[in-house]
């Protein structure tokens, strides 16, 4: 309740690329109360395919699917050359908060807010902790 969980946030999703589709996919966002409501793209070969359940529309349409739906989350999955540019247009839309997946810090207006999740960081931090690890003698077969 405190974070939010039991209320259910509808969002849009921008860039149906590998990590686009595949955050579609995921059915984890369900139980924590989040509904990709729209995909979108700019890549005539995706516009109108249906991927994970969900018809890919122009990224022109997104303003009026954003203010018919009242959705003011983001998940933003475009490739470095687009992200900032992308990141206006949904600001533009009404977005408010965008969940940034696109390896670069978005600059944003005052009042919206963002989440970067950078994949690679996450790697390195993984990597460290592993160099870390106590040697083992034998490895332990699942």
């Amino acid at each position: 309740d405190l974070l939010g969980w039991d209320n259910q946030t509808k969002a849009v999703l921008v860039g149906v690329g590998n990590l686009g589709t595949a955050l579609l996919g995921y059915q984890g966002f369900e139980n924590l109360g989040l509904r990709i409501a729209g995909a979108f793209d700019q890549d005539p070969a995706k516009i109108g395919k249906w991927i994970q359940g969900r018809k890919v529309q122009s990224i022109s349409h997104l303003a009026a699917f954003v203010r018919r739906g009242g959705i003011r989350l983001g998940v933003l999955t475009v490739p470095a050359t687009a992200a900032q540019a992308t990141a206006d247009i949904m600001i533009h839309a009404g977005i408010r908060g965008i969940w940034n997946f696109s390896p670069v810090r978005l600059e944003v207006p005052a009042g919206i807010v963002t989440q970067k999740e950078d994949l690679a960081e996450g790697l390195a931090v993984l990597s460290h902790k592993l160099q870390h690890l106590p040697p083992t003698e034998s490895v332990r077969q699942a």
